[in-house]
């Protein structure tokens, strides 16, 4: 383990302190692929409030999510943004013995105009972001689109959690949809799962501070001026943005994969 990560453990054991006794669970994990709500999510469950309850300190993101990819967490931990696949995660994660997982999962057709959106005009630049910015800034919408499609590496994952983890009892699965349509009703069934008890006006004061317009507050502060913010005020839906081709294109990379999902 490099020096970065040592650090890493050292700060979270430090923090955890604070919580000692309070924890519910080891470990608490989010699945999920990008474009799906994790930064809110993450926001959510560092919440003090919530820490308080869950008795759990969230890992720093930027440790793993782009890194080597890390085969244990220290426990006591709320693991966010974890981008892998079902088996990735189950034979190659040591999970403690009390610990549970969220899954949430998003309209594959929408995450790519979504991830479209992103590419094109919010994501924060980085090498890739700016190869891929480049690429979409010359060619049209339409191509665009159908280029995204075929880059896209996420379909397998979530086809992976759904068929191969649904009978798993650690999982709850989410909706994207459900969850950000009925956020009390949604978190309530997921600190469920964990066995973890909230007083109904306490979540409801932490998920108020955490609306979509709170969020882009937060987000545009920390940018630079006349940035466009990560959470964007519409979101753009494959209903309005495929074309003939676009659909026959997806039903040719992706199979069966939005009738496993659930999206008819």
């Amino acid at each position: 383990m490099n020096l970065e990560l040592l650090i890493r453990d050292a700060l979270v054991r430090v923090e955890r302190i604070k919580y000692l006794g309070r924890e519910k669970l080891d470990n608490l994990y989010l699945a999920t692929v990008q474009k799906s709500g994790s930064q809110w999510m993450s926001a959510i469950f560092n919440d003090p409030r919530m820490k308080a309850e869950t008795g759990l300190v969230r890992m720093p993101q930027r440790y793993y999510e782009y890194g080597e990819h890390i085969k244990k967490f220290p426990k006591g931990v709320f693991v966010p943004g974890l981008y892998v696949s079902y088996q990735t995660f189950e034979n190659f994660i040591t999970k403690p013995a009390r610990y549970k997982a969220i899954y949430v999962y998003r309209d594959p057709r929408d995450l790519v105009i979504s991830d479209y959106y992103s590419t094109l005009k919010t994501h924060e630049n980085n090498p890739v972001v700016c190869r891929l910015r480049r690429r979409l800034e010359s060619i049209s919408k339409e191509d665009g689109i159908s280029y995204i499609m075929k880059y896209y590496d996420k379909f397998s994952a979530m086809r992976s959690w759904v068929e191969l983890g649904a009978d798993d009892p650690n999982i709850i699965f989410v909706k994207f949809e459900d969850i950000t349509a009925r956020p009390f009703e949604n978190f309530k069934l997921i600190l469920a799962h964990c066995g973890i008890q909230i007083d109904d006006m306490k979540l409801q004061d932490i998920l108020a501070d955490y609306s979509k317009e709170n969020m882009r507050k937060r987000d545009l502060a920390r940018r630079s001026e006349k940035s466009e913010s990560h959470y964007r005020f519409k979101a753009s839906s494959h209903h309005d943005e495929f074309t003939p081709e676009h659909r026959r294109l997806f039903a040719e990379i992706t199979g069966n994969l939005v009738e496993v999902l659930g999206y008819l």
